[in-house]
């Protein structure tokens, strides 16, 4: 079990995108290798870097991490997760002294524990939740190429024996069909892995020969928001999303300050946003970052056609402090569980930065990105003309999407990355490629020569205006 920089055995995957057609393709990338009980060689692969991405060490040091992790190994326990909609193989690491019954006991129960990971696969029948098991790695690396300031978790693909998966996880779920997604899902997974022939859903699941089965492991982290972020929940959720505080100072054409303040004031006159914030002012450094995360949320939802986002959005509790005239962000650990806003003004300074005028904010993390990619989804960013009504933005942002609309339509290196990297079928680049520029030209791009976009959202320099080329995304 070696990690080996080479380009990736081929393997026989299903194209999960709706084609019924099963196809061989090669996936390039830094590959591990397991031979399970049954003698079927499994492998983890993280995929290729982007053109032009930033990856940082620890980024890498995960996708080790994630490839690391052996289901056969003594110390590791597999369940099947069956909380929230779409079914999955929730990963976790035994302490000393468990034994395998102790662990499934424990981990396989309705508590929450922290877990190495999740292991996924495609669910798109009917019944069941959109999920799409390509689609949080193609989020990962998209979300590299912008430098987004906005957490994506690394994501690797990954390959189990078929045989294995159904006696350590399948067979103990709730695979009955009642009327619950999570439990179709369960069902069509079971049928699936016990008889493919006939299974509507083995397409999207196995591997050609039926022998494996495939999908994605990340390990996501940080809590749910509240509706200070997420908004309210419901039939017009999208609508309420544009209501949060940070949606509210986006939209507005005053100077960034101002439009700040403004934002959380016309956002407090709901009652359960009001709630929700407390009744602290929202620091200015707050409201800043989350500007900046939901200009990388709603860019990346609308290029991938993300259908789930509203009510998704999770944080974690960071420091931020100038120190030589630069802005440092350290994250802070916390002795409990931090499941709100208010509950994060109890969260003590760390000794190291006090002195340093640290405040503390929510840092968002994007980890439910599996409802995206495929040209069936509902792309909610677009229909709901999102970021159509944006007047602040961020100079650097704008020119690397320039610059990825002029290469994917000259089928330059990023285009031939997501052409041949994932196993997309043609729509889905298609697809990729059609929302980048009518995000450019239509909304963004036009936005710009009416003069209604400030690019003055740069988290190091608080309302610093850049003089931006609208047509070519230079930075004058």
């Amino acid at each position: 079990m070696n990690w080996n920089k080479a380009q990736v055995m081929l393997l026989l995957i299903t194209f999960a995108s709706g084609m019924t057609a099963q196809a061989a393709t090669t996936l390039p990338g830094d590959t591990m290798s397991y031979p399970s009980p049954g003698g079927i060689e499994e492998a983890c692969i993280a995929i290729k870097e982007i053109p032009g991405g930033e990856y940082s060490p620890k980024d890498k040091d995960k996708e080790k991490d994630l490839c690391s992790i052996n289901f056969y190994a003594p110390n590791i326990e597999l369940c099947p997760k069956e909380n929230s909609t779409s079914p999955g193989t929730r990963i976790y690491e035994m302490q000393a002294g468990e034994t395998k019954d102790s662990a499934r006991s424990k981990y396989c129960s309705k508590k929450e524990y922290s877990s190495l990971g999740k292991f996924k696969q495609t669910m798109n029948e009917s019944g069941t939740s959109g999920t799409y098991s390509l689609s949080p790695i193609v989020y990962y690396h998209l979300s590299r190429y912008f430098h987004a300031y906005a957490y994506v978790s690394p994501a690797v693909y990954r390959t189990m024996d078929l045989s294995q998966h159904f006696n350590l996880v399948t067979k103990y779920s709730r695979h009955a069909c009642d009327g619950e997604m999570i439990d179709c899902g369960w069902d069509y997974m079971y049928k699936a892995e016990t008889d493919p022939q006939h299974s509507v859903a083995a397409p999207f699941i196995l591997t050609a020969d039926h022998k494996s089965i495939y999908g994605n492991i990340e390990q996501a982290q940080g809590e749910r928001y509240g509706t200070e972020i997420n908004g309210i929940r419901g039939v017009e959720q999208e609508t309420n999303f544009l209501k949060t505080p940070a949606f509210m100072a986006l939209n507005s054409s005053l100077p960034l300050a101002q439009a700040i303040v403004a934002g959380e004031k016309a956002a407090r006159r709901d009652p359960q946003i009001n709630s929700d914030l407390g009744a602290q002012a929202v620091p200015k450094e707050q409201m800043l970052s989350w500007m900046r995360e939901l200009i990388d949320i709603t860019l990346l939802d609308y290029i991938l056609s993300q259908q789930d986002r509203v009510g998704n959005i999770d944080f974690t509790v960071e420091a931020v402090y100038t120190e030589g005239g630069v802005t440092k962000l350290e994250k802070v650990k916390t002795k409990s569980k931090i499941s709100s806003r208010q509950a994060m003004f109890q969260v003590p300074m760390p000794d190291d930065l006090k002195g340093k005028n640290a405040v503390l904010i929510q840092r968002s993390h994007i980890n439910d990105n599996d409802a995206g990619v495929r040209v069936e989804y509902g792309n909610y960013t677009k229909s709901t003309n999102m970021i159509d009504g944006i007047r602040h933005y961020n100079a650097q942002i704008y020119q690397r999407l320039i610059a990825l609309d002029e290469d994917l339509k000259s089928k330059g290196p990023i285009y031939q990355y997501f052409n041949s990297n994932f196993g997309l079928p043609p729509d889905e680049v298609k697809q990729l490629v059609d929302n980048t520029d009518m995000l450019v030209v239509k909304v963004l791009q036009k936005n710009c020569q009416a003069g209604l976009i400030q690019f003055d959202l740069n988290p190091d320099h608080i309302g610093q205006l850049d003089k931006v080329d609208c047509q070519t995304g230079k930075i004058q």
